[in-house]
């Protein structure tokens, strides 16, 4: 077993011969297709600031490749069981959702969590979807050809999810119809323990 690093410069017609102690080896020679690649700089990790991720809620963010050059995108994540499969295409995009330490996120069952994957179609866009079930900080990993995109690894926090319709608020002018007084002190409650 050898292995052989090679640049191949973009125009068609690449053909690698492969021989062991002058004998071809079986089918080759080998057609060769390159790619334009991707400008890594013009990649972009797209979260919603506004809705953070919240345990056992599905959280959606985004890698758009749009803008980053004309090559065809195929997108993947760690824990996808097709990553490890010779006769599935490499996966330009890998997307890992990890601890600080880089170790994927696991479910309660002890597995790397299922992501979701929704390619827009020829775009170079792609939104994963995923559900947390513990909480505290969990960072978004983008790679390229195994190199961080803009902004990655991102650190989310996963926190609870609050219930509002369950939030009760009384006390002196809220609930009743007593009113509080100017430059006085006014006692409320915000009674969150079933939301």
């Amino acid at each position: 077993s050898s292995g052989i690093n090679a640049e191949w410069p973009l125009r068609p017609g690449h053909v690698i011969s492969v021989y062991f102690s002058g004998t071809a080896v079986p089918g080759s020679p080998f057609d060769i297709t390159v790619q334009p690649s991707l400008d890594i700089e013009r990649i972009k990790l797209i979260v919603d600031r506004e809705n953070p991720p919240r345990i056992n809620k599905q959280y959606k963010f985004t890698v758009d490749c749009s803008d980053a050059g004309p090559a065809p995108v195929l997108f993947g994540f760690i824990g996808d069981p097709d990553n490890d499969n010779p006769d599935k295409p490499r996966k330009d995009i890998l997307v890992i959702v990890c601890d600080d330490k880089g170790n994927p996120i696991k479910d309660k069952k002890g597995k790397v969590i299922t992501i979701d994957v929704r390619v827009l179609k020829s775009s170079g866009i792609c939104h994963f979807t995923f559900t947390p079930e513990v909480e505290g900080p969990i960072y978004l990993k983008v790679q390229y050809d195994g190199k961080n995109v803009p902004k990655s690894p991102l650190k989310v926090n996963v926190s609870s999810f609050i219930d509002m319709s369950k939030v009760r608020i009384y006390g002196d002018g809220i609930t009743t119809d007593k009113p509080v007084r100017a430059n006085k002190p006014m006692t409320f409650v915000i009674d969150a323990t079933n939301a």
